[in-house]
């Protein structure tokens, strides 16, 4: 018998294991459509807040632009500086070289 004890010490117990063909991921199919579902919640969210702020602040450039942006122009024979915002139809713009026209206008002629 004691040679029997010492056997079992040295060598490996072999216990019976029984491999189940249950799918470990039954049930859980639902897991790809939410995570797919989120992450374009999360795109879509962080689009919308994106064009939001650029548009706020292309909003407040305009604004700057509008007060501090002057022409030139000749109203009532006299040639005077006008915030681009202040110009109306009517309003002779003098263009000058290199100077932008944030206004639609109508050119009539152009003169050397």
């Amino acid at each position: 018998m004691p040679s029997a004890a010492v056997r079992g010490a040295r060598d490996p117990i072999s216990v019976p294991v029984r491999v189940s063909e249950v799918d470990p991921t039954k049930g859980l199919d639902w897991i790809e459509g939410v995570a797919i579902i989120v992450a374009v919640v999360v795109v879509v969210l962080v689009t919308a807040f994106n064009d939001w702020s650029k548009e706020r602040q292309f909003r407040g450039l305009k604004r700057n632009v509008d007060r501090q942006h002057t022409f030139c122009v000749i109203r009532d024979a006299q040639t005077t500086q006008l915030v681009v915002a202040d110009i109306v139809v009517g309003d002779v713009c003098v263009i000058k070289y290199g100077k932008d026209m944030v206004t639609c206008i109508k050119l009539d002629k152009t003169l050397s």
